[in-house]
């Protein structure tokens, strides 16, 4: 128990200060800290055991820093209600948004996903034919908005999405692997696509 709390205090150290660490671009860059009492994992402990099973560190404030007074165990539905609300940004040339299927704003000088990864294959500066565009956006949604499910190996419970994006933006791009075949679990949870409704 201690050892899985160590990781968990770990990780939110390294999400807050470590620049070559994937989820920076949410955390350090974005200035969210962890308050001085927290740097050392004693204090941690003290102030946040036991975990109860089946949850994670959140922070009820998402845009607050980590600290004893912002943050909580929770299940992945409480996390779900505790999505920063975004700005939606729009792309320069198909006039789309430039949120990523993670979420986070990912604008490549002002183009969305789509139209920057035409951009980067036809090594051309925009692209222009609308039908290709419309194209690459349809391609986009399908793959993102498919209704999906995670069964917890620990505890059996079952909880659902209306979209693979959503279950992204709670779960990291670990999800996308599980249901690729890559890894068999992401975050302690099996996943799989559900029936289209």
């Amino acid at each position: 128990m201690r050892r899985e709390l160590y990781s968990i205090w770990g990780s939110m150290i390294q999400r807050c200060t470590n620049p070559k660490r994937d989820s920076w671009h949410l955390y350090g860059e974005r200035g969210i800290k962890v308050c001085e009492r927290w740097r050392t994992f004693s204090n941690f402990a003290e102030d946040m055991a036991p975990r109860p099973q089946g949850t994670t560190l959140d922070r009820i404030d998402p845009n607050g820093n980590y600290e004893k007074s912002n943050c909580r165990w929770a299940t992945p539905k409480e996390q779900a209600f505790t999505k920063r609300k975004k700005i939606v940004q729009i792309c320069v040339n198909c006039k789309g948004s430039t949120l990523s299927a993670k979420g986070e704003h990912r604008s490549w000088r002002g183009l969305c996903h789509a139209c920057n990864e035409y951009k980067r294959k036809n090594k051309i500066d925009r692209p222009t034919d609308e039908k290709e565009i419309e194209r690459l956006h349809r391609i986009k949604l399908r793959k993102n908005k498919k209704p999906i499910y995670g069964i917890s190996i620990s505890t059996g419970e079952k909880i659902e999405f209306d979209f693979q994006v959503d279950a992204q933006k709670v779960f990291g791009n670990g999800v996308n692997n599980c249901l690729k075949g890559r890894v068999k679990s992401a975050k302690g949870y099996i996943w799989k696509y559900a029936e289209n409704k």
